[in-house]
């Protein structure tokens, strides 16, 4: 897929490939059931770009950020403990 979309960068033999993804990804929760898949996605396209790329200097990164919001608190149906457990994960 990469070498397809981003033919540059392997004729230049550099680059980086950042994906943003989301702790969704990793926690499903009630009614995310669609955000939660395409988030799993872009994990999943991630770490296939990286065995796609492994013979390459081009690095594959995912930046999960995560922090504090009203996105979590109602995720989490107004549970501040369990929003602010939320995490940043960083993949390379």
């Amino acid at each position: 897929m990469s070498a397809g979309r981003d033919p540059g960068m392997v004729e230049r033999q550099r680059g980086t490939i950042i994906n943003i993804g989301s702790i969704a990804g990793h926690d499903v929760y009630p009614g995310g059931n669609v955000y939660c898949a395409t988030k799993h996605a872009v994990d999943a396209i991630t770490r296939g770009l990286r065995m796609d790329l492994v013979d390459t200097p081009i690095r594959v990164c995912t930046v999960i950020r995560a922090r504090e919001t009203e996105f979590s608190l109602v995720r989490f149906r107004g549970d501040a403990e369990r929003a602010a457990k939320s995490m940043t994960i960083s993949r390379c």
